[in-house]
C-alpha cells in the first residue's frame, strides 16, 4: 500500500540558517551567544546597504546543545520523534520543509510550495501538520497558492493537493509579539546584537506578523482600555514615533530607504487583506482542517502606552490575556473561510511549543489525521 506523505512545517526560529557561501551555521551557534560579533540583520529589507548576512535555511532546528547531552534546549526534536512514530503505525511517510523565517512571507510560501509539488507529483494528496508561523503560510497556500500578494485571486490551489491540514498554535490574525521585539529585542546571553531590536526591525517577516488592521490598537495606561488606534502599515507611524527602524541608534546603523520600507509595509498589509477578504469563489471541494489553540498561559498582546498620543509603549504583566504564552487566544482562532471546509477546532491548555512537542498534546493531532 502506498504511504500517504505527511509534511511537517515548522514555525518561527524553527529552521537552521547557514551562510550561503561558507555553509557555516549562523542560527543557531552557541559561540555567537558570548560576544557582539554576530547578528542576523537583513540589511537589504529597507536600506540601500549591501547584503550583510547572506543566509539560507538548512534543515529543521531540533535542539540547541548548550552543553551536549547535559544542557539542551528543545526545539522540534520531540515533535518529529512523535510524528515519526505516528507515521510508522498509520501508513504515513514523514517529510519536513524549512524556510528563512526572517524573510517576506511570500518567499517562504514559495519554498513550502516547492516541497508540496515534489510530494504530489504522482497525483497523490498529502497531509500537513503546520506549527505556529507554518500554519499561516500553509493557510495562504490553501486559498491562493503561490500568487504574489499584490495580484492574488482566489484559486483554492492548495485544496487540490492537500487532504488534511492541521494548524497548531498559529497566530492566524497576527500578533504584537514582534512589535514588542522591535523595541526590546530578545538578546541572548552576552550578545546584545543577536536577536536584538535591530535584528527584529530588519527582518521582513516582522511586519507580516503584525495584527490585522482591525486589531491594531493599544491600551492607554491610565484608562486601561483600548482607546488608541494604530496604523502600523503606514511608514509615517513608525517614523513619527521613532519605532523600529527609526530608533535613533538603529537609523544610524541601518539607514531607512523610505520607499523600500513603505513597500514592505504595503506587502504585509496586502497579505492580511487577502487572508481576511470575503470569499467570492468558494473551493471546488472541501478538505479537512484542524485548528489547535493553546490556552491557560498569560500572553502578551496589546501594547500599553503611557499617554493617548505618546510614542513610548510597554507590556505590563497586568495586561496579559489568555493564550499559549506566545499566541493570544483571539489570534489563534480559525479564519472565517476555514468554515467552508470541514473544520475541527480544538482548544487545549498547553504552552506554545509543548502543543506539538509533548505526546499527550500531539495526540489530538494524531486523532485528527487518523480519523
Amino acid at each position: 500500500m502506498t504511504k500517504i506523505p505527511l509534511l511537517f512545517i515548522p514555525g518561527y526560529f524553527g529552521s537552521i540558517l547557514i551562510e550561503r557561501k561558507s555553509k557555516k551555521t549562523r542560527w543557531v551557534r552557541i559561540s555567537d551567544f558570548f560576544s557582539n560579533r554576530y547578528d542576523l540583520q537583513m540589511t537589504e529589507s529597507y536600506s540601500d546597504l549591501p547584503v550583510k548576512n547572506d543566509l539560507i535555511d538548512h534543515g529543521i532546528l531540533k535542539k540547541v546543545s548548550v552543553i551536549p547531552k547535559i544542557i539542551e534546549v528543545e526545539s522540534y526534536h520531540q515533535t518529529l520523534v512523535h510524528l515519526k512514530k505516528f507515521c510508522h503505525s498509520h501508513n504515513r511517510d514523514l517529510h519536513t520543509v524549512t524556510y528563512d523565517w526572517r524573510d517576506d512571507f511570500h518567499a517562504s510560501i514559495v519554498k513550502i510550495a516547492q516541497k508540496i509539488y515534489d510530494l504530489t507529483k504522482d497525483g497523490q494528496k498529502i497531509d500537513i501538520v503546520a506549527h505556529s508561523n507554518g500554519g499561516i503560510l500553509a493557510s495562504y497556500f490553501l486559498r491562493y497558492g503561490t500568487q504574489d500578494f499584490f495580484n492574488a485571486r482566489e484559486s483554492w490551489h492548495g485544496s487540490d493537493l492537500i487532504n488534511k491540514l492541521s494548524i497548531v498554535a498559529s497566530p492566524l490574525h497576527g500578533t504584537f509579539s514582534l512589535f514588542k521585539h522591535v523595541k526590546d529585542g530578545t538578546p541572548i546571553l552576552n550578545n546584545k546584537k543577536l536577536m536584538g531590536s535591530l535584528d527584529y526591525s530588519s527582518f521582513r517577516s516582522t511586519y507580516f506578523f503584525l495584527p490585522h488592521e482591525k486589531l491594531q490598537k493599544g491600551f492607554v495606561h491610565k484608562k486601561g482600555e483600548l482607546v488608541r488606534d494604530l496604523s502600523l502599515f503606514q511608514m509615517e507611524e513608525w517614523q513619527k514615533n521613532l519605532w523600529g527602524p527609526y530608533l535613533p541608534h538603529h537609523h544610524m546603523e541601518l539607514p531607512v530607504n523610505e520607499k523600500k520600507f513603505q513597500l514592505l509595509l504595503d506587502r504585509a498589509q496586502a497579505f492580511h487583506q487577502l487572508m481576511h477578504q470575503p470569499v467570492y469563489n468558494g473551493p471546488n471541494h472541501k478538505i479537512d482542517i484542524q485548528v489547535v489553540q493553546g490556552l491557560g498561559r498569560p500572553t502578551y498582546f496589546y501594547p500599553t502606552f503611557k499617554s493617548e498620543h505618546g510614542a513610548d509603549y510597554h507590556y505590563p504583566k497586568t495586561d496579559r490575556i489568555d493564550g499559549d504564552g506566545v499566541v493570544a487566544h483571539h489570534s489563534s482562532t480559525p479564519l472565517f473561510w476555514f468554515y467552508l471546509h470541514r473544520l475541527q477546532f480544538d482548544s487545549i491548555k498547553a504552552e506554545h511549543l509543548k502543543i506539538v512537542s509533548e505526546l499527550k498534546h500531539q495526540k489530538i493531532v494524531h486523532q485528527f489525521l487518523a480519523k
